[in-house]
């Protein structure tokens, strides 16, 4: 009789492919047969892959995150805000060598291309699913390219979904897939689906300062509503610029207006003696301020620069005495030796130095000057700076020169004493109050941080900088017990070497020999 053999008596893994005919008809209309994306021309294709290949795309595995600018294609780095770690898939699409995108592995050295997207006939139509990231997340891409030669062709891809993504930006607002314009329904509005400037809508508050010139307005297009009152409101222009006339003594030429034609000419009559015009402007004619012209004691000393009345501006005789002021001439009017040949006065006969004035002086002798008046210094406490001026010469204030107990506590400015006024070894145990230096004194302070070995990372960066001066008192602690630190080439999980700030950002790292092992609990204790 035929032996019968129930599912429970076979063995799992048992029914290898080589125990099934495969020159036989299976009908599996009743249950359910489920297989893997086809990766070869010979395997079965699931409902997934047909439909995508319906749609013209070649869907490719997902990747873990998506490239937003050109990266190294090396080592494990965090790209669009996701940790990528060993082994994750990576859409690279922005590479400023563009033959260099495509979907790579991860790797702790050199990344290599994905084995489904290695090839060139692999990137036509290809499609891939962007899994996390902080704006690619949630995103499709196929590659655009219609021909690709790895190595040379320069790669392209496109966004295709994630429209759930879309954000209404300024201006916008979105109900459900639809963006619509924000519009103030003042100044603009809607308009049989177009945007459009609303009637009276651009008032004085919209127009910029001298923004409409002559150019930008159509003829006849501002009438006398478009004028603030009293502008020119309903006045006919021509007849009243008729009866325009230079007045009598108004020293004006001018052609009348004729009610059509413009005005001609506008000129000032100038008598060219006094008054002239010089390249298009009205100004004194050299030599025009004549002595009759000047009211007297008019010019004082007060009105004239210096150096300001040149020769070709004053008429010959035009300065008589009776046109300056007494007390006009001060010494800065005067050159040099203009006072020639006159006795001043007995008063500087009288001048000389005191014996005890420390003030050198050659004495007038009522006919010749006086040669010389100085300040006697002695150069060492007392000097003549550059500009002439008695001044403390630096470094003239020696202790001889202070009084006892002359430098008080309130001659000495707040935080006068610097660094740089205490000599080294200055300020010894013997300056310091006892228990003065508590721990907010020193600079740096005890801090105890942890993490986790995963299997692959050798290096720990800390939260923050280690003092140098502290790095032999790091201690490491590999699952409760402390390791050795080693100055460098650490061996294996118990030994490590530390760096102050060789971290990212310039913080501490703590480097083993070999990576602890997926689990491992490290603590490091630090000064910082």
């Amino acid at each position: 009789m035929a032996v019968q053999i129930t599912g429970s008596q076979i063995q799992n893994n048992t029914v290898t492919a080589g125990k099934i005919d495969l020159t036989g008809t299976f009908n599996f209309a009743s249950g359910t047969l489920r297989a893997a994306a086809p990766s070869v021309d010979t395997d079965v294709a699931t409902k997934a892959y047909v439909d995508s290949v319906a749609s013209g795309l070649s869907w490719k595995s997902p990747v873990k995150a998506a490239t937003t600018g050109n990266i190294t294609l090396s080592g494990t780095q965090t790209v669009d805000g996701v940790s990528l770690l060993a082994g994750d898939r990576v859409l690279v699409k922005d590479q400023t060598d563009g033959k260099e995108n495509g979907v790579y592995v991860v790797a702790s050295g050199s990344w290599t291309r994905a084995t489904d997207m290695d090839a060139g006939s692999e990137f036509p139509s290809s499609a891939i699913f962007v899994q996390q990231g902080s704006t690619q997340g949630d995103f499709g891409y196929v590659c655009t390219n219609d021909a690709v030669t790895v190595g040379s062709t320069a790669i392209t891809f496109a966004q295709f979904t994630g429209a759930a993504n879309v954000v209404a930006g300024d201006g916008l607002s979105k109900t459900g897939n639809e963006l619509a314009v924000n519009v103030d329904n003042s100044t603009l509005e809607i308009s049989a689906d177009a945007l459009k400037i609303k009637d009276s809508g651009v008032t004085a508050t919209q127009i910029a300062s001298a923004a409409v010139s002559t150019a930008k307005i159509q003829d006849a297009a501002v009438t006398n509503a478009k004028l603030a009152n009293s502008t020119i409101s309903g006045k006919s222009l021509g007849a009243n610029l008729d009866s325009l006339s230079a007045a009598a003594a108004g020293a004006i030429t001018m052609t009348s207006y004729n009610g059509s034609a413009a005005i001609s000419d506008l000129a000032v009559n100038v008598d060219g003696v006094t008054v002239e015009i010089a390249t298009n402007a009205l100004q004194l004619k050299d030599s025009g301020v004549s002595t009759a012209k000047i009211a007297n004691a008019a010019v004082t000393g007060l009105k004239i620069e210096d150096g300001a009345v040149s020769n070709t501006k004053i008429s010959d005789g035009a300065i008589t005495g009776a046109k300056v002021q007494d007390g006009t001439l001060a010494n800065a009017k005067l050159a040099n030796s203009t006072i020639s040949g006159k006795a001043l006065g007995a008063n500087l006969d009288s001048l000389s130095a005191s014996l005890s004035g420390a003030i050198t002086m050659t004495a007038y002798n009522g006919s010749a000057a006086v040669s010389n008046l100085a300040v006697n210094v002695d150069a060492v406490t007392v000097e003549i700076d550059g500009s002439n001026k008695v001044a403390i010469k630096n470094l003239g204030v020696g202790t001889a020169k202070l009084g006892d107990a002359a430098v008080t506590t309130a001659k000495i400015a707040d935080a006068a004493v610097t660094t740089a006024k205490l000599s080294d070894g200055s300020v010894s145990t013997a300056k310091i109050v006892d228990a003065a230096v508590t721990p907010a004194k020193i600079s740096v302070s005890p801090v105890y941080e942890s993490a986790t070995g995963d299997g692959s990372a050798v290096s720990f960066d800390l939260s923050g900088a280690i003092a140098s001066a502290w790095l032999g008192g790091v201690v490491v602690y590999r699952n409760g017990l402390a390791i050795e630190l080693v100055a460098s080439s650490p061996s294996g999980q118990d030994q490590y070497t530390v760096a102050a700030t060789a971290g990212a950002g310039g913080v501490g790292r703590v480097t083993f020999g070999s990576a602890p092992s997926n689990g491992d609990k490290i603590s490091v204790l630090y000064w910082g």
